[in-house]
């Protein structure tokens, strides 16, 4: 019997049991999770088999899962290598890594340090779905003494999960989400920010592409503040770029008009060809 332990049942750890349940990778679940409602809700859905009240009680897990907010990561990850010793496989699914990894000190050869690019705004184990990974692609960044055995179950685990999985170094990794993932939450932060403040008349006028740029504003808060300010260095640098380019739209638009026009037809283009780029990562 092949049981997963799993720490975290919210949105992302939810879904991990679903997917490895619906693809049959597993016979067992054990969860944990820090908020009692949430375990329960989890038990209730059918998310895990059987509770547990401490990382200790992992001991007879083949394979763990830490699904928590970034801060509290590196402290669940090393409190299970201690109740399951350097055999069994451990993954995160934070995305941030460098700032999880410093923290440990000496991280444990066992420990993969893992990013599914999936998601939702929405929160909680009611959230969770088995097909959330269906072809998303799936980040490993193992370091220097990662155990290369445990790293290639981890792959096999994700794989078996429709995951489209990818390795590259941790820093690489999180300049990366900095970009296609950190900077996208602060804008759609900001700009829900700006309409909160703003007449309440504006609420009941809102279009498409406001919905479509906001709707990650409704993502957790305690994950989302965790992520912010372990990449903030990352983030700033790429914010700065965005201000430039932003900066540069407006100057075209006061002064440019059809060097606007040029400019807007060829951001067009790339995103129009966007989808056939990320097919081809397959």
């Amino acid at each position: 019997m092949t049981v997963l332990g799993l720490v975290g049942t919210g949105l992302i750890g939810g879904s991990v049991a679903l997917a490895a349940r619906k693809y049959k990778t597993v016979n067992k679940i054990v969860g944990i999770d820090s908020d009692k409602s949430t375990i329960e809700r989890a038990m209730s859905l059918g998310i895990i088999d059987n509770a547990i009240d401490d990382l200790s009680e992992l001991s007879g897990a083949d394979l763990v899962c830490v699904a928590v907010p970034t801060h509290s990561v590196s402290g669940c990850v090393l409190a299970a290598n201690r109740a399951t010793g350097a055999s069994v496989p451990i993954f995160d699914v934070g995305s941030v890594k460098t700032s999880i990894l410093k923290k440990m000190h000496t991280v444990p050869r066992n420990f993969i340090p893992c990013h599914p690019i999936a998601g939702s705004e929405r929160q909680g184990p009611e959230a969770s779905s088995p097909f959330l990974f269906d072809t998303s692609p799936l980040v490993i960044t193992p370091v220097a003494g990662t155990d290369n055995h445990m790293k290639e179950k981890v792959r096999a685990f994700w794989e078996g999960l429709g995951a489209r999985v990818y390795e590259q170094k941790p820093e690489e990794h999180d300049r990366d989400m900095a970009l296609i993932s950190h900077l996208p939450h602060m804008v759609a932060f900001a700009l829900m920010e700006m309409l909160d403040d703003g007449p309440e008349y504006l609420k009941d006028r809102i279009g498409g592409s406001f919905k479509d740029m906001v709707r990650v504003a409704g993502a957790d808060s305690t994950i989302w503040s965790n992520i912010l300010t372990d990449n903030s260095v990352l983030i700033s640098e790429t914010m700065d770029q965005f201000k430039l380019l932003l900066d540069r739209l407006s100057t075209m638009s006061k002064g440019d008009p059809q060097l606007l026009s040029q400019r807007l037809e060829a951001i067009k283009a790339a995103r129009l060809e966007l989808p056939l780029k990320l097919e081809s990562l397959d």
